[in-house]
């Protein structure tokens, strides 16, 4: 009996990815800004 492919776990992971690629812009930007605006 073949097992269906299990899409939550990938669903979980991709979650996890583009939260953690949301948190590196929102950081990378706001560091960025604060330079900026300090030089």
């Amino acid at each position: 009996m073949r097992r269906r492919f299990d899409w939550t776990g990938l669903d979980r992971w991709l979650d996890r990815l583009v939260a953690l690629a949301v948190v590196t812009a929102l950081v990378v930007g706001g560091s960025a800004l604060v330079v900026s605006l300090v030089l």
